[in-house]
């Protein structure tokens, strides 16, 4: 596994008008294969957890749709105008949410299935990190509903979070992207949910 490091600007910023760059990898084509993704996200997380081990200043300062949407799944905050065709599902989702933990906080990558690439040997290379101070189940269920929902992958896939903790995780990574995808696919979405959590 490789990971894409962003390339700063001239005067040093690393974000300028919402926008990063890094470095262009050619013969690469994007990885859809979940065993894939997630073995890449369980390497990544182990060496971020062993690297980063107090939460980095500003990572829950930001104010984007994402970050927006991630407080809502933990219950941090409220959701307030939520578009109604979203509305149903949201609300069944909320009502099965628990108190049940979902393991320690770490740094993790909030978007995994849509930003590992393979080299032209076949290595993944992880792009665009979306940077979240939660728990690596909650990141792992976003990789898994991302990879059924959005790539295709089996929905049998969802049945491993039906239960415990697994399953408040995917239902939170649900929430999340529910509320910050500008158009999601909800019948997608309802159907991997009743693969699995629902």
């Amino acid at each position: 596994m490789r990971l894409a490091m962003p390339i700063p600007t001239r005067d040093g910023r690393w974000v300028v008008d919402g926008w990063a760059a890094s470095r262009y990898e050619p013969d690469t084509t994007h990885c859809r294969d979940l065993h894939v993704l997630r073995a890449t996200a369980h390497l990544l997380h182990a060496r971020l957890a062993a690297r980063i081990t107090t939460r980095p200043d500003g990572i829950r300062d930001r104010d984007d749709r994402w970050a927006r949407a991630e407080r809502i799944a933990f219950g941090e905050s409220q959701p307030g105008n939520i578009p109604n065709a979203v509305a149903p599902l949201v609300a069944r989702i909320l009502a099965e949410l628990d108190a049940t933990p979902l393991g320690p906080e770490q740094l993790v990558h909030g978007d995994v299935a849509a930003n590992v690439l393979l080299d032209a040997d076949g290595v993944p290379l992880v792009i665009d990190v979306a940077p979240y101070w939660r728990p690596l189940r909650w990141a792992d269920a976003v990789c898994v509903l991302d990879a059924v929902v959005e790539h295709g992958a089996d929905p049998s896939a969802m049945r491993a979070h039906a239960t415990g903790a697994d399953r408040q995780a995917m239902l939170r990574a649900s929430l999340f992207r529910l509320l910050s995808d500008e158009d999601p696919d909800i019948e997608a979405h309802r159907h991997a949910l009743e693969s699995g959590p629902l």
